[in-house]
């Protein structure tokens, strides 16, 4: 380990105080994850406040980590798939090589224990991460899963398109008011399969619709209901990519509930609509019951044809409102715990804070980590000058 490693907990820390990065630069990269999602140094390189090369040199000189050079390194592609596409997407990581117990896995950011935990749970190998250029891992994730994915045997593998589930997200997590009582009795009704069947839960980007998908799929496990919560931007390329095996997807997911998230994201392309027709064509013979979590009404879904329009319009619409100020101040309050900020500094977050409430999230991280520092006092004067970050 270096002297730098041993000093800096983590890559944003080395580039805030070494000078590598502006504060508001950081701010701006912070509030496009919080916004568009992936990792933090993603965001970064995608705005130019650092090159993909600046970002592996600061890695391998100040953390010790090893560069692999994916444009020149032929990756095994046995290897790759102990590492399940949503994880890769999500997390730029792709595994090159495996050598008995042990997984080689090109990495976005090795020190990111996010990602780390995360390839962890899904394999039980030993982790050895390397750090490669963001460009080639998608370049390698689009290229090696594309290629390989239709070659593997059928039966009950590791769906691609299949997520995992956070414990920490159920009914009894989740803030309920005005805005969302109703979304919530229809879940539950979904849940109990009596009068909805088929439920489109909608609500703008981060109202909350993930957290009810996450809890229904935490109450149907509870009874013991098999069922599949899958990603439907990653679904489509899977459809797109394995034309000639769709029979054995459909098959893979024949006889379960299906939770589906970021419905709009279907994609307009022929493979993925007829999938997903075919899809929900099983469910109805079936009489298996279909929630999907969107941020548009189907109806409004403009890339659908008018096959997969039909099929989700007798869907029962519960949408989301804009969270209230109240909610977001009981959101705030249960984040902070014991560093719970006075009524004035509530109010100010309250107000000036979007329907999404990830901004909630971003802005109690902040205050928790100044409050933790002891050296910084929490000011209206300061929150004022975090809230400028999202506006």
């Amino acid at each position: 380990m270096t002297k730098t490693a041993e000093k800096y907990k983590n890559l944003s820390q080395l580039l805030l105080e070494e000078g590598y990065l502006k504060r508001a630069d950081y701010e701006k990269a912070l509030k496009r994850q919080w916004e568009k999602g992936g990792s933090l140094e993603e965001n970064l390189v995608d705005l130019g406040f650092l090159s993909e090369d600046d970002l592996i040199k600061l890695l391998v000189k100040h953390f010790g980590v090893h560069y692999l050079d994916l444009s020149r390194l032929e990756i095994d592609p046995e290897a790759v798939f102990h590492i399940p596409l949503r994880v890769a997407l999500a997390h730029k990581a792709i595994a090159v090589r495996k050598s008995k117990n042990s997984l080689a896995v090109a990495m976005a950011n090795p020190l990111d224990a996010t990602a780390l935990a995360e390839i962890k749970k899904v394999t039980d190998l030993r982790i050895y991460p390397f750090v490669s250029r963001i460009s080639d891992i998608e370049k390698a994730i689009s290229t090696i899963y594309s290629e390989t994915l239709g070659k593997r045997p059928s039966g009950d593998h590791e769906l691609p398109f299949r997520i995992s589930r956070d414990e920490g997200m159920n009914f009894g997590g989740f803030i309920e008011d005005e805005t969302n009582s109703l979304v919530l009795s229809m879940a539950k009704s979904f849940i109990e399969g009596k009068d909805v069947k088929y439920l489109a839960i909608v609500g703008e980007p981060g109202t909350g619709k993930t957290h009810i998908l996450q809890a229904i799929a935490g109450a149907l496990k509870e009874k013991n209901e098999p069922f599949e919560y899958l990603s439907v931007p990653i679904l489509a390329l899977t459809a797109e990519s394995q034309r000639s095996n769709m029979i054995a997807l459909l098959e893979a997911l024949e006889g379960k509930t299906l939770l589906l998230d970021d419905f709009e994201a279907v994609g307009d392309s022929r493979p993925s609509q007829s999938f997903m027709s075919l899809l929900l064509d099983r469910a109805s013979r079936d009489g298996i019951k279909v929630v999907l979590a969107t941020s548009k009404p189907p109806k409004n879904i403009e890339s659908l044809d008018p096959s997969l329009r039909a099929r989700v319009s007798g869907f029962v619409v519960a949408q989301l409102g804009s969270p209230s100020a109240d909610l977001k101040k009981k959101l705030l309050r249960r984040l902070l715990g014991k560093n719970k900020p006075g009524d004035d500094i509530e109010d100010l977050i309250a107000r000036n804070t979007s329907s999404n409430l990830r901004e909630i999230f971003a802005i109690a991280q902040q205050l928790k980590a100044l409050s933790r520092n002891g050296e910084v006092e929490i000011t209206l004067g300061l929150v004022e000058q975090i809230l400028s970050n999202f506006r």
